[in-house]
């Protein structure tokens, strides 16, 4: 399986927290302060996700569950913060990128483990595309 593009999504949907330094902090948009406003609770559902992904072990069909249940509650916002992202100008998705690329770099590597044992699970892949994972990946 493709490397789960959860770093794409963690940028996308980061935890709101900031960083002294970095790129030059241009003017924010109403889409980056919407973003930015919605985002930690993504977050904290993605670290819930990891939790309960590590939890199933190498379970495909538990994978696969986890994954369903939580995108019957977070796809939808992981759409709407996705379309925010989208709006970002190039100097504001520098910045966003840059102030939540570690929460890219602590969840990326606890997701994509829990799922590597069911490269080519067609019932993980359908999960996926439920989650939200997918369409995220699609749109890149």
């Amino acid at each position: 399986m493709r490397a789960l593009p959860l770093a794409v999504l963690v940028l996308a949907c980061g935890s709101g927290s900031s960083k002294p330094s970095g790129p030059k902090q241009p003017p924010k948009s109403a889409a980056y302060a919407e973003l930015e406003r919605r985002i930690p609770k993504l977050v904290a559902a993605m670290d819930q996700l990891a939790t309960d992904l590590a939890a199933v072990n190498d379970d495909c069909p538990k994978i696969a569950a986890v994954l369903r249940k939580w995108g019957s509650v977070y796809a939808i916002e992981l759409d709407a913060l996705w379309e925010l992202k989208n709006k970002l100008t190039p100097d504001e998705r520098e910045l966003y990128e840059h102030d939540h690329e570690e929460d890219a770099n602590r969840l990326g590597p606890v997701f994509d483990a829990s799922i590597s044992s069911c490269h080519g699970d067609e019932e993980v892949e359908d999960a996926l595309t439920i989650a939200g994972f997918r369409r995220v990946e699609t749109a890149r």
